[in-house]
């Protein structure tokens, strides 16, 4: 029907809209990770502000994935197709697991970097897959639309922070890696606690 169509192309603006806005702002982590590495973490030793840059680079491409999964779960939910986006946390905890688990002997502690990456990739293309009917490819720039423009503008901090939700959590636990044991585990447990609450 005509008003499913808009729908659907409407959409699309936005996650290209997304797309192009969030690409824009990996690229500025990307350039601007030593100088957030010193301001984030202005304590740290010359060796570990750098290694925090490298995550801060790592992760910032990790936007982009993020913005299209928020995307494709905002149409799955609107459409009452709720497990997709449960099964999110399954995959996350299944690829890291298996990551640390069978590789943390040679990788050390970026098993767990290429496990989140991993997870990125696995969970955007689940999501997609399953969302694919609910976007249609539009002929239009995104950049035009003013009601795009409004929605953005309304929903892109709460974009941002879905976004640094997750790489903070990773980089907590990268970090905290060097401490004595049980330490990841004890902040994988407040993540786990502070996302129920």
């Amino acid at each position: 029907s005509f008003s499913q169509n808009v729908g659907l192309v409407a959409m699309t603006k936005v996650v290209n809209r997304f797309t192009i806005m969030f690409g824009a702002i990996a690229l500025v982590l990307f350039i601007c990770s030593p100088l957030l590495a010193r301001l984030l973490a202005p304590t740290y030793t010359p060796v570990m502000t750098a290694r925090l840059s490298a995550y801060l680079r790592t992760f910032s491409w990790t936007l982009i994935p993020l913005v299209w999964m928020a995307a494709f779960h905002g149409a799955l939910n609107a459409n009452k197709r709720f497990i997709p986006g449960q099964l999110e946390r399954l995959y996350q905890s299944i690829i890291i697991m298996a990551m640390a688990i069978f590789f943390s002997a040679r990788l050390g502690v970026n098993a767990l970097v290429v496990g989140f990456c991993l997870y990125i990739l696995v969970s955007t293309v689940s999501t997609g897959v399953q969302a694919r009917r609910y976007f249609l490819p539009s002929g239009t720039n995104p950049l035009r639309s003013p009601h795009i423009h409004s929605l953005l503008t309304m929903i892109g901090p709460l974009l941002i922070g879905y976004g640094a939700i997750y790489v903070n959590q990773i980089v907590d636990k990268i970090l905290i890696s060097g401490l004595e044991s049980g330490a990841v585990t004890a902040v994988g447990y407040a993540s786990t606690l502070t996302d129920l609450i």
